[in-house]
């Protein structure tokens, strides 16, 4: 199956996973060779608004995709963490565009990747 993209990018902070996030993840699989799924608020202590750690969030995601069971899939789907800046914009750009070059370059991407930024259509 052709896709359109090379990689596709999902940024959520999944607090909890829920079935929103994956059927984005779902559309995103259908666009694109990889998905990278990044974390937000991974560094943040557990709070009401933040009750799960990064390693929880990617536990949820790897279970509900199957990851363990499906090596095909395991090897397209990317889960990072991406911190908050509070009133810095700049510099929580410039973490996802680090964090995106250096998983292409880990899959294997010599040539800059075709690169589509998912989400939902009210974000």
């Amino acid at each position: 199956m052709a896709h359109k993209y090379d990689m596709a990018v999902f940024i959520a902070r999944m607090q909890p996973l829920h079935q929103g996030h994956l059927a984005v993840i779902e559309t995103a699989l259908d666009q694109a060779q990889h998905v990278v799924i990044l974390v937000g608020s991974s560094s943040s202590p557990r709070t009401m608004r933040n009750p799960f750690t990064f390693e929880e969030r990617k536990r949820m995601v790897e279970d509900a995709l199957g990851l363990a069971h499906n090596r095909t899939l395991a090897l397209r789907v990317h889960v990072a963490p991406l911190n908050d800046y509070v009133y810095n914009d700049s510099m929580w750009l410039q973490q996802v565009q680090t964090t995106v070059e250096r998983l292409a370059w880990q899959i294997g991407y010599t040539n800059t990747p075709t690169v589509a930024l998912v989400g939902h259509s009210k974000d």
